[in-house]
Order: C-alpha cells, then sequence, then structure tokens
C-alpha cells in the first residue's frame, strides 16, 4: 500500500509550540510526559502512520529526521512507545537512560527503549540523525543489539557508512513529499538494524548465479 506523510515539519522559531504538540500527540494510545527543547533552524521531523497490516507484521517508523542543536537541547520523557536508534554526525551530547548516565561523542550511536524513562540531549552543540521505530520484531531486535553493542557504541567506519545508508534512503522520500511503498520503509530499517549487527549485505551478489557458482566452487 503506498502511504502519504501526514506531517512535515520544518524546525524554526515560530514552529516551536507546534513542534511540541504534536511530538506530545503523535501516540495517543498511551498517555506520556514529554520535556523537549527545540532545534535550531535547518532541522526536519517527519511523522508516519503505518497501516494496520504493517503496524501487525512489520517494522515501520514513526518519526524521523535530521536535527541541528546547540546549548541547551534537551529531552526527557517517562515514555514514547517505540525504539529510538540517534546517530552523532558531530558534536557530544548526553544519554541517561536505564539508571546510567552516558556521553555521546560524535560517530557514535545510541539505541534505547522508548517504553522506559530516557533523557538525551546536547549542553554544547551537535548535529544527530534518530528514528523512532516499532513493529512486531523492534523489542527483539533492540535486545540483539544492546547485547553486542550496548546502549552507545560506535562501529567501524565501512559499517556506519553501511548502517546509515537506509536511514538517509527514508529521509530523502520523506525529504522529497512523495507517496512510498510503506513495505520497502519497513525493508530499510530491517537492513538499518541488521547492518548494526554486522549482518552480512547478501544483495552484493550480482545474481543468483553467481551465488550458486561460488557455492559449488566450494564444495568441489
Amino acid at each position: 500500500k503506498k502511504i502519504d506523510y501526514i506531517l512535515t515539519i520544518p524546525i524554526d522559531s515560530c514552529k516551536k509550540n507546534l513542534y511540541l504538540r504534536r511530538c506530545k500527540k503523535s501516540q495517543e494510545a498511551k498517555p506520556m510526559e514529554t520535556s523537549a527543547s527545540t532545534p535550531l533552524p535547518g532541522s526536519q521531523i517527519y511523522f508516519c502512520t503505518p497501516t494496520a497490516l504493517i503496524r501487525r507484521e512489520f517494522l515501520y517508523p514513526i518519526c524521523l529526521g535530521p536535527f541541528f542543536c546547540d546549548r541547551p537541547y534537551h529531552v526527557e520523557r517517562s515514555s514514547y512507545d517505540s525504539f529510538l536508534l540517534l546517530y552523532v554526525r558531530s558534536g557530544s551530547g548526553y544519554l541517561t537512560y536505564a539508571g546510567k548516565h552516558f556521553h555521546l561523542n560524535e560517530d557514535e550511536f545510541c539505541c534505547i527503549d522508548c517504553y522506559q524513562p530516557h533523557t538525551y540531549g546536547t549542553d554544547s552543540s551537535w548535529e544527530i540523525q534518530w528514528i523512532h521505530f516499532d513493529g512486531i520484531s523492534a523489542g527483539s531486535y533492540y535486545q540483539w543489539i544492546i547485547k553486542q553493542n550496548g546502549y552507545v557504541f560506535q562501529l567501524p567506519k565501512s559499517q556506519t557508512m553501511q548502517a546509515l545508508r537506509p536511514l538517509q534512503h527514508m529521509l530523502d522520500i520523506f525529504a522529497m513529499h512523495v507517496p512510498y511503498n510503506e513495505i520497502w520503509l519497513s525493508k530499510y530499517i530491517t537492513d538499518l538494524l541488521s547492518f548494526l549487527l554486522e549482518m552480512p549485505d547478501y544483495t552484493l551478489f550480482t545474481s543468483s548465479d553467481n551465488a550458486v557458482s561460488e557455492r559449488d566452487n566450494t564444495v568441489s
């Protein structure tokens, strides 16, 4: 099914109240407490509502964006029904989660369960890319990621670039304001989370014949 993205918000000072209201109302199934300051102009936030089938059977994005932030930027929530993956492109910040305080540095990821209380932000400045996602296997991926990498982690440069590519694809799709098949969004999230776990990309095979040929050569 093709979907239209319901809201794109360029962040600027005149849209601060709209941004905060939309963050609070984006999930109505479960009340949450949110305190957030506003990112700098040039930041974007994209919201998406999945169909019932996608919500039941697949991974799906809830909201995502690139943010440019300066001091102070602070998000504090008792819950936000989703999982968060955040990447620090530049600058630094902090995360308080699971009873611990973490520093977030350039080129680091954090992955958290936002059904639990969490706080993050920056005391100086940062540029981040992030996605709130959920779905049938979101919790399993999350557990696997934190077991392997922890809540805050850094990956080799090549793996980082590979993991960020699906996120950038989604950001580009939303930025173009065009309808898109939501199953591809699910695929991009699956790719993103799989690359964080350093799963091999079997699409690198040029054809199924090559794959079979290599397998046969190995056996022989």
